[in-house]
């Protein structure tokens, strides 16, 4: 009886090994870790929550291709696989709900990278207003469907109009900078004119007009930023304005 026992034993277990040999020669090996790129926010200016959405663009041909970003371990990110792999110039795009003076802000960054030479890429996330690595852009609107994205700092002047109702046909944009210590002075400033500018989108850009504001500001310190947009109709009846009046 002792015997039998033992053999049956025996026979069990060997029969177990062989199947936990078995099992372990046929794991599937775990998926490589995906390489990504990533937007590592900072919880004390601009966390997850702060976030409305991001966006990051490239030229294709005469098109721009542009994917989303997703939330990650309280940070942004997008996988390679979803990107040119060859030298690309990138641009990514934060929409916050960070407000300047009840405005939303967007965030943009340009850089050029060949993500077939990168196991990863991670970009730190805007510190703040005078961050050089980040543009800060408003984004101006109404109620009634004008939407406008204008760059803030003297070094940045890009503005775009963004799939407004075609029947606005002229278009003015005065941005100014004034110190404001003391008399009111005017540092630096320019008026833009456009007529039929839009296309059939209802949206322009321009980041070439207002690119005499370093030069004409100088050395010049100033306190304050003024953007006043002025749209008039294709039968001269109607006007609508955007503004927007901002002290440091």
């Amino acid at each position: 009886m002792k015997l039998k026992s033992i053999t049956l034993i025996a026979l069990v277990a060997a029969t177990a090994s062989c199947k936990k040999e078995k099992t372990a020669g046929t794991e599937n090996p775990p998926p490589a870790a995906s390489k990504l790129v990533t937007v590592i926010l900072n919880p004390e200016y601009l966390p997850l929550n702060k976030v409305d959405s991001a966006f990051i663009t490239w030229d294709n041909g005469t098109k721009t291709d542009s994917v989303k970003l997703e939330a990650r371990n309280n940070d942004l990110a997008v996988s390679f696989d979803k990107l040119p792999s060859a030298e690309k110039k990138f641009q990514l795009h934060l929409f916050t709900s960070l407000l300047l003076k009840q405005n939303k802000l967007l965030w943009q960054k340009e850089f050029t990278v060949a993500l077939s030479q990168k196991q990863a890429l991670n970009v730190a996330a805007p510190l703040g207003f005078t961050d050089v690595n980040w543009k800060p852009r408003l984004i101006l609107k109404d109620g009634a469907g004008l939407q406008v994205f204008s760059g803030l700092r003297p070094d940045d002047p890009y503005f775009r109009i963004h799939k407004i109702d075609r029947q606005w046909t002229t278009i003015i944009m005065d941005r100014s900078y004034w110190n404001t210590i003391g008399p009111d002075i005017k540092v630096g400033g320019a008026v833009w004119n456009g007529v039929n500018v839009l296309d059939e989108t209802g949206s322009y850009s321009n980041s070439i007009f207002f690119n005499m504001l370093p030069l004409q500001i100088g050395n010049r310190t100033w306190n304050h930023i003024e953007i006043v947009m002025l749209f008039t109709d294709n039968t001269n009846t109607q006007t609508r304005i955007l503004d927007f009046y901002h002290s440091l």
